[in-house]
């Protein structure tokens, strides 16, 4: 017999299958057809920076969750960017039941449920000091990623080579890959110190 959570699970699916189909289809709607290629061109760049800025969360979900995962994004990134909508809707079917399964592991916030904020620690500093504008939560999360990763890389966590991995997929996606220019590393510490997730002055 299913759960509550696994029902939860199965109607969340389901909209996300008529969610991802919905954004193709209405691509080829008769409304579409009727508008100009400069129109059409400029709404096939928000809706393409739009899913890139979310695949962002996707990819973060399979950094920290699942290898396999993270390898066959990368090897259907081409496909998830282009709207295909089984790939969509695999994409974010995995990355719920990845979250899923953390959050029911770790349903009072004891320790690995933080894992779920993989590069928003950077991400919501450069968010605060653009003071939300400019840039969307999937670029900054990105950036943030991206930083956490060199920081692994300096500790001799994680090698060079799965830096650059990351790095070249978010660029594939059109994200960003440094902070904002005139942020500083004065002004990250100054803003991550104020961070929910500092314990007794340390981050």
């Amino acid at each position: 017999a299913l759960t509550v959570f696994d029902k939860k699970i199965s109607i969340l699916e389901k909209a996300i299958s008529d969610l991802a189909k919905g954004i193709v289809e209405s691509a080829t709607s008769q409304q579409q057809l009727n508008k100009s290629q400069a129109e059409l061109t400029m709404e096939l760049g928000e809706n393409i920076k739009a899913i890139a800025n979310n695949l962002s969360e996707v990819i973060k979900y399979g950094l920290i969750g699942d290898r396999c995962f993270f390898d066959w994004i990368e090897e259907n990134l081409d496909g998830l960017l282009a709207h295909d909508s089984n790939l969509l809707t695999r994409a974010i079917r995995v990355s719920c039941q990845i979250k899923a399964s953390i959050v029911s592991q770790d349903e009072t916030e004891q320790g690995q449920r933080a894992i779920l904020n993989f590069g928003h620690t950077f991400g919501h500093a450069i968010e605060t000091f653009l003071q939300y504008r400019d840039w969307v939560h999937g670029e900054a999360i990105a950036v943030g990623m991206l930083m956490a990763m060199k920081l692994s890389v300096l500790q001799g966590g994680i090698s060079e080579t799965d830096f650059d991995r990351l790095k070249v997929m978010l660029k594939r996606c059109g994200l960003p890959t440094s902070p904002p220019i005139l942020m500083t590393a004065q002004d990250f510490n100054l803003i991550m110190m104020r961070d929910k997730k500092v314990m007794d002055g340390q981050l």
